[in-house]
């Protein structure tokens, strides 16, 4: 009962604050998300300060004032991320196509495709940047997705939230159970996406150096492009002017053509896509989403002390 009220209460929160942001002129819309967000940062320190304790761990060679730029940057990289969600089902073909110069993406994604030989695209991607707008840009400009999405554990919320990711088509499905989906989605030709940057419990996991700190990793997708012998794309998309959207990817060889045993070629795939990863992270910090406990989780022995919050 306590949870249906609080998931009302949520929802309805959400739907307002979302309705309110869509009807703002762009600029106007951009500065209250900024106001909200900074004020959720103020009044959960705990936030700011796992945003803090990453790029100490990251960056050590920056200076604190450096650390303090790359946060409040990616605190406006949410905020965009809040009013574009707004106003997303308001989006056309046509204003997408100005918005991302796909030509070049389409050309690529045509010879995965072949490379497939009818299986689908696996899409790997990160909390960076406009991640949301990118996923339904590539199912408006080239083809509906399947997004496989952490739910929030609030059956309103999660039912509004996923039926505005499903505005162009896209299909979200839910993390438990979510390899067999995969891999059935994948066979089927269908393109998957997946966010792979955040942490996972032990028992899910396997541990990827990353930024040469050991990071728990999820298996699903690396196992399901195993089994699904789909090509494999790690992308992010980035703001290089106002609307204006760049869209940075990298094909990953798939394990299904590596060589060794199975979890020899598990094990190299993960460690490629997060090198892809963190070449994007370098070449804009500022993109991505530091407020992650990214690495809470640690290998069998090592105490879970990475963060005191």
């Amino acid at each position: 009962m306590k949870l249906a009220l609080v998931d009302i209460l949520i929802t309805s929160f959400v739907r307002t604050f979302v309705a309110v942001l869509s009807v703002l002129p762009e600029r106007l819309a951009i500065r209250c998300a900024l106001g909200f967000v900074q004020l959720g940062i103020r009044f959960t320190p705990r936030y700011r300060a796992v945003a803090a304790r990453n790029l100490e761990l990251i960056f050590p060679e920056k200076s604190k004032e450096e650390h303090e730029r790359i946060f409040q940057g990616s605190l406006r990289v949410l905020a965009r991320n809040l009013q574009l969600f707004a106003i997303m089902p308001t989006l056309k073909r046509e204003q997408l196509e100005q918005m991302f110069d796909y030509t070049a993406a389409r050309e690529k994604l045509k010879e995965l495709n072949e490379k497939g030989a009818g299986a689908g695209l696996l899409i790997l991607t990160l909390h960076y940047g406009c991640f949301e707008l990118l996923v339904q840009a590539h199912s408006c400009l080239w083809k509906p997705t399947n997004i496989l999405a952490r739910d929030f554990g609030l059956p309103r919320l999660d039912r509004y939230w996923w039926g505005r990711r499903q505005h162009f088509g896209s299909r979200v499905f839910s993390r438990s159970g979510g390899y067999r989906e995969i891999v059935t989605r994948l066979r089927a030709g269908e393109d998957v996406a997946v966010l792979f940057d955040q942490n996972v419990k032990a028992s899910h996991a396997s541990f990827v150096d990353f930024f040469g700190i050991k990071a728990a990793t999820t298996r699903a997708p690396a196992v399901a492009a195993l089994r699904g012998k789909s090509p494999v794309v790690v992308t992010v998309t980035v703001e290089v002017a106002p609307n204006k959207f760049e869209v940075l990817f990298e094909e990953v060889p798939s394990p299904a053509i590596g060589e060794g045993t199975n979890e020899e070629r598990i094990a190299a795939f993960l460690e490629h896509t997060h090198r892809v990863a963190e070449r994007f992270i370098r070449l804009h910090p500022e993109q991505w989403f530091w407020i992650h406990r990214r690495f809470k989780t640690r290998p069998a022995g090592e105490p879970e002390n990475m963060y005191s919050v």
